[in-house]
């Protein structure tokens, strides 16, 4: 990922996800578990398949993220709240 605006890798730019995150988790179309953007960060780290953001095919394949799914093996809780703290910080 890139923390530059618009500026495309492996996957979306980060740049305002704590924005987006705070909009994704208010609409009708999202349909995983996440009441805040904390958690909707949390859960895209932990369950990257949990829900996919349309309009992003180059991301997915056959529905599932393209996303490493075993950071919550991987990283310790600290790592991730560390992870979570820092992306919150990219509005």
């Amino acid at each position: 990922h890139s923390t530059a605006p618009g500026v495309v890798l492996v996957g979306p730019s980060l740049a305002g996800i704590a924005t987006r995150a705070a909009e994704t988790v208010g609409t009708e179309a999202y349909t995983a578990s996440a009441t805040t953007a904390e958690a909707y960060i949390r859960e895209s780290i932990l369950q990257p398949s949990a829900y996919i953001v349309p309009g992003q095919p180059t991301f997915q394949a056959a529905g599932r993220s393209i996303m490493p799914e075993d950071y919550g093996t991987t990283l310790t809780e600290e790592q991730v709240d560390h992870l979570v703290a820092y992306l919150m910080t990219l509005r």
